[in-house]
């Protein structure tokens, strides 16, 4: 794996306001005026010089490596012709690549640190020895990690906190309900029977009596008398001729007989047996003959069976 070396940084404002002492040789960058401050672990941030102003002294004499240039005619044979320069140049170049074939840019990859071998040493003895790492940092192996937690196996009997589940048994249910045990008498709220007694019916209309007198709504029959009658027209003298436009008369207009008028109504006989219309409950000589008329009777429905009244109560004919 590579190793990355990392220099301290912070804004200008924010330097100078914790003012630290680096250590002898430790790099520190201004983010937003991109200079430089190498640390001698005496002097405090404001008291070190910058990188890039700390060896210049602004004179040409305080130049060192400096060219010679001749002051006098006898000199120029001492001078370097430019086939000389350029080769000189081109050898200690030496086919470097564009982004580093000048000493600018070599020191600005040196992050133009003087010091930058110490730099590189002091940042390499804070990398961490292999041999004070724990086995699982070179190994990656989950064996190697201390401290490791027990992992689940899967097995359902490992879990803790688990549920008590259902044996299946009807009995282990809590809650449940009481069961139906199938007799009439523990239903609740189970309704009252039909005793099977006409008398014991709610409701039951009042059946007629027969006589003509106790019908309601019944019409006043004309009793046959001629005074009775409403509406009656103002009577003929007498005299038949004395009539204009006159009707050919019904028998009944001479002889005042009921029998004689036509269209009369058919008048109740006063006999029970005449009525139209009455109830009445069926008749059958034997069980076979009721079963056989009889294939979905309603519940409380009567029948008289070989003179016998009987009543359905849903499932079967009881004798009342």
């Amino acid at each position: 794996m590579a190793n990355k070396i990392q220099i301290r940084r912070d804004l200008a404002a924010n330097w100078t306001n914790a003012d630290p002492t680096l250590s002898q040789g430790e790099l520190g960058y201004e983010l937003d005026t991109g200079k430089l401050k190498v640390g001698n672990g005496i002097d405090s941030w404001i008291n070190l010089n910058y990188f890039d102003d700390q060896s210049f002294s602004g004179s040409y004499d305080d130049l060192t490596d400096k060219p010679f240039i001749p002051s006098e005619v006898s000199d120029i044979q001492n001078a370097a012709s430019i086939n000389y320069v350029d080769t000189a140049i081109n050898n200690l170049v030496d086919g470097s690549t564009s982004a580093l074939d000048t000493l600018k840019e070599l020191g600005q990859a040196l992050g133009n640190d003087s010091n930058f071998a110490a730099t590189v040493t002091n940042s390499l003895s804070l990398k961490a020895n292999s041999a004070d790492l724990s086995a699982v940092a070179t190994s990656g192996n989950y064996n190697d990690l201390l401290n490791k937690p027990t992992l689940f196996d899967g097995a359902y009997n490992s879990l803790t906190g688990k549920p008590t589940l259902f044996s299946g048994n009807y009995n282990d249910l809590s809650n449940k309900p009481t069961l139906f045990s199938g007799d009439y008498d523990d239903l609740s709220d189970k309704p009252t029977l039909f005793s099977g007694d006409y008398d014991d019916l709610t409701h039951k209309p009042t059946l007629f009596s027969g006589n003509y007198n106790d019908l309601s709504d019944k019409p006043t029959l004309f009793g046959g008398n001629y005074n009775d009658l409403t509406n009656k027209p103002t009577l003929f003298d007498g005299q038949y001729s004395s009539l204009s436009g006159r009707p050919t008369l019904a028998v009944v207009a001479g002889t005042g007989n009921y029998n004689d008028l036509l269209n009369k109504p058919s008048l109740f006989s006063g006999d029970h047996r005449d009525l139209t219309g009455i109830p009445r409950i069926p008749v059958y000589a034997d069980e076979n003959q009721r079963n056989n008329a009889i294939t979905n009777p309603a519940t409380g429905m009567m029948v008289l069976t070989n003179n016998i009244l009987q009543v359905y109560n849903g499932s079967s004919w009881i004798n009342v």
